[in-house]
Order: structure tokens, then C-alpha cells, then sequence
């Protein structure tokens, strides 16, 4: 008889702290984005459109963590800050290689939009909204921020 062990890290989060979940690319890859849940008061949760999504796109050599944790917001001046955005969903995704968030990176974007979406069907008061996103970038996700604000209406 032989045993092996194997021993897993477990990063717990609270729900206003970034979260990573993993989905099937267009390319039929593994792919990996980080998230951060809305506010428990945020606005989204009086329609039934779902919340809008604020749609991160990193620079180069930057984990899909780290940029969802570069994004702090205080509810009110009372409160310390915590991650995410006021309104809605933080998403995060993260593809290695010279993309520039264009061709193949702008579809992974995509790709990470639309399996949020999926992923957060089960929250009627939360759910993801594909087609209200609104784009942020740093360096190279400047550009693929603008490269996607221009095309995806």
C-alpha cells in the first residue's frame, strides 16, 4: 500500500474581498479571473436588469488579484473602505501574453464577462449584467479598456 498527500492552500475571503473562479475560454483553455461581490446596499439590487459590471483590464505582469484589490470604495465616510466598486460587480480578468487585451485578449475579456454572468445567475439580487459594463484599465488595460469601449455596445 502506498499513500500520498497532497497538501491544497485555501484562500478564505470575506464577500466584499476579491475572490478567484476559473472558466472555459473560447479557445477551450482554463482561464482564471478575480471578482469582487456589490455591496449588500448597492442600487442593483432594486431592478431586475441585474448589476453592472465594472470590467478591469490589468497591465503587463499584474495577477487578476492584485488588480481587483487596487479597487477600494468607501460607502460612507463613517466606514473603512472596503474592495470593490459602489455599484455593482468588480471583474478582473487576467490572460498572460502580448495581447494588449486585442484579438484573442479582448475575446478573453469577453469570455470572463459573460461567465460572471453565469456564474451569479443564482443571485437574483446580485446577478451579473453582461450588457451594462462599464471599462477600466491601467497601462496595457487602458488600451484594451478603450479597444473594448469602442466596439462592444
Amino acid at each position: 500500500k502506498i499513500g500520498t498527500s497532497l497538501n491544497i492552500g485555501l484562500r478564505c475571503r470575506h464577500m466584499r474581498q476579491s475572490f478567484v473562479f476559473t472558466f472555459l475560454d473560447a479557445d477551450m483553455s482554463v482561464q482564471h479571473a478575480a471578482a469582487v461581490h456589490p455591496p449588500l446596499n448597492a442600487a442593483c439590487r432594486e431592478f431586475y436588469t441585474g448589476c453592472p459590471v465594472l470590467l478591469a483590464l490589468h497591465g503587463t505582469g499584474i495577477s487578476a488579484s492584485d488588480s481587483a484589490d487596487a479597487f477600494k470604495v468607501k460607502q460612507n465616510e463613517d466606514l473603512n473602505y472596503a474592495f470593490g466598486t459602489k455599484h455593482g460587480w468588480l471583474l478582473a480578468p487576467s490572460r498572460h501574453g502580448a495581447h494588449n487585451w486585442e484579438g484573442v485578449g479582448r475575446i478573453h475579456a469577453l469570455e470572463a464577462l459573460f461567465a460572471l454572468e453565469k456564474l451569479t445567475k443564482s443571485l437574483p439580487e446580485f446577478r451579473a449584467n453582461s450588457k451594462i459594463v462599464f471599462f477600466s484599465g491601467h497601462s496595457m488595460g487602458g488600451h484594451g479598456a478603450w479597444i473594448l469601449g469602442i466596439t462592444e455596445t
